[in-house]
């Protein structure tokens, strides 16, 4: 049936429709789904590469669903019963996430031992091993990942932070 006869007949007949009264019946294709395109424009300047968006309900979309239906392709409208200020912390999570850019990253001070590194890393549940090393007036002088902790192995108690870090030298020869 054509669009517009189906659209004619339900008016006609007084009915309405709810999203769970139309069922999709799948039928032969000659499109494969790697040659679909699913494409489109949420307004102007925001393409989508996959046309779902999640609700602004208070229920439905708060950060994480946004930065979910984000790394799908689809649109997170945060919702409004958020105060403006809880609104723009929610849409920073989410851009921050998406876009890898860490507040108030874990950070190591160049003096530090790696025994002590290692021991807070355990105790927080950390699940990663990349820690930059900062001097101290801040300035980022190092990156200590997991190699670098493999190779300090026998010598944590003493060897600091500064010594084993990537941007120094690799493992604990000095």
């Amino acid at each position: 049936m054509q669009k517009d006869a189906f659209f004619k007949k339900i008016e006609r007949l007084g009915l309405a429709l709810s999203y769970d009264d139309v069922r999709l019946k799948t039928r032969y294709s000659e499109v494969l789904p790697s040659g679909a395109d699913l494409t489109t424009r949420f307004s102007r300047n925001v393409p989508m590469n996959c046309p779902i968006v999640s609700s602004p309900m208070d229920t439905v979309t708060e950060h994480a669903m946004a930065i979910k239906m984000a790394k799908l392709g689809g649109l997170g409208i945060i919702h409004r019963s958020l105060s403006p200020k809880e609104q723009a912390s929610a849409v920073a999570r989410v851009k921050f996430y998406l876009n890898g850019l860490i507040k108030k990253p874990i950070c190591a001070d160049a003096n530090e031992t790696i025994e002590a590194i290692l021991a807070r890393v355990e105790e927080k549940g950390f699940s990663f091993r990349s820690i930059p090393v900062l001097d101290d007036s801040g300035k980022l002088i190092g990156l200590l990942t997991n190699n670098d902790f493999e190779f300090c192995g026998n010598c944590q108690s003493w060897n600091t932070a500064s010594r084993c870090s990537s941007n120094f030298r690799v493992g604990c020869l000095t």
